[in-house]
């Protein structure tokens, strides 16, 4: 069952390093990488990689968080993991039939699930923000895209609404 389902989200993997490969490929520095004289070998590992890894690092976090509840779910409509082995799906199947006097036979496998889905997608925003080049980048330089207030600037000024008189946001046209 769970050689199925991650077989079933490989062609997802597969479009998602394509189109990533294919965006990175376009950008600038790739193009003076080229120039510079670089191999396409060191292009990869120095620019295209890096770039991709996180994108992928959140994607298989997020796919084995669905594939966990894609097994319990098969599990617990009898058609996941067979009677001797142990899974969240079954149990919480077994538990079904005692909800009225055991309802904690349901109840931790439920929490189980909850918990370790979470986790996953929590671990994989972390390691998309340890690893992204563009947010390193910006904490480095002191710069922002509106996630991250490392500059000083606090939340509530952040969101302050703009004023078109205000000479310090209005575009100068040279």
């Amino acid at each position: 069952v769970v050689l199925a389902i991650g077989l079933a989200s490989t062609p997802a993997f597969a479009r998602l390093t394509r189109s990533m490969t294919l965006t990175l490929r376009r950008r600038e520095y790739i193009d003076s990488a080229i120039c510079a004289g670089l191999s396409k070998f060191k292009i990869m590992v120095k620019h295209i990689m890096p770039n991709l890894m996180s994108v992928l690092i959140v994607q298989i976090t997020l796919s084995a968080a669905a594939a966990i509840i894609t097994e319990a779910s098969l599990s617990y409509m009898g058609l996941g993991v067979e009677a001797p082995n142990a899974s969240w799906g079954s149990l919480l199947r077994e538990g079904y039939d005692y909800i009225s006097m055991a309802p904690w036979l349901s109840i931790f496998p439920g929490i189980a699930i909850v918990l370790t889905v979470l986790a996953l997608n929590y671990f994989g925003d972390g390691l998309r923000d340890a690893l992204d080049v563009k947010i390193r980048a910006d904490r480095e330089t002191g710069g922002g895209n509106g996630r991250h207030f490392d500059s000083g600037q606090e939340p509530a000024d952040f969101f302050q609404i703009r004023r078109r008189d205000d000479p310090r946001y209005t575009r100068r046209v040279v």
